[in-house]
């Protein structure tokens, strides 16, 4: 309810297009692109979509933590096997934040065995010392089906949700306000491009 998903397709699957934009990024786009980036950008897996449903995303995690860039992750760890999660555990992750599901379905996942064997094991990793989770992301109150599983973990729960500049047009509790005035990058005060948005 608080991704203007329709938005984006429209936009990337334009009808007026020349090209057919691709569904799936390679691994070899991925790699030509993340060779021409400094080794000091952060490359962030998030946004748009989950990256894990990209089967290469763990091939392209490694590649871009082993050319030396520091990596941040936002998953709901869909599509996530638990052997992507073990290459991934032993990595020095600047950030990782979990999304989890909320009650009212404003988050749209497929609560199965296998996803609740691995948020478990994210989970206990975490609480051992093993894995850093940052914190939690839940649009709304947490699922009754990993309520206890995230209660016992002591972590932060942000449950905030963003309309996205206004773009959400159903009725959603917002985090923000309405802003007026000049228009800057709050990430980077206006002074640099380095936010970048790669998509296939």
């Amino acid at each position: 309810r608080y991704c203007p998903q329709k938005l984006f397709y429209s936009r990337y699957f334009a009808q007026n297009r020349k090209d057919i934009p691709p569904v799936f990024m390679t691994f070899d786009n991925f790699k030509r692109c993340i060779d021409k980036v400094p080794k000091d950008i952060d490359v962030h897996f998030s946004g748009f979509c989950e990256a894990w449903l990209n089967p290469e995303c763990t091939r392209m995690l490694n590649y871009a933590y082993n050319r030396g860039h520091n990596i941040h992750i936002y998953t709901t760890l869909i599509g996530m096997s638990k052997e992507d999660y073990y290459q991934m555990r032993n990595m020095n992750i600047k950030t990782f934040v979990l999304h989890i599901p909320d009650e009212n379905n404003n988050s749209k996942f497929n609560i199965t065995d296998e996803y609740i064997g691995l948020l478990n094991e994210v989970i206990e990793d975490s609480m051992r010392g093993d894995f850093r989770i940052d914190h939690y992301s839940c649009h709304g109150q947490i699922h009754p089906a990993i309520k206890k599983l995230i209660e016992k973990s002591g972590k932060l729960v942000d449950s905030r949700m963003c309309n996205r500049a206004g773009n959400i047009k159903e009725e959603c509790e917002v985090s923000a306000t309405k802003k007026e005035g000049e228009i800057i990058c709050r990430w980077c005060a206006g002074t640099a491009l380095d936010k970048n948005v790669l998509l296939p």
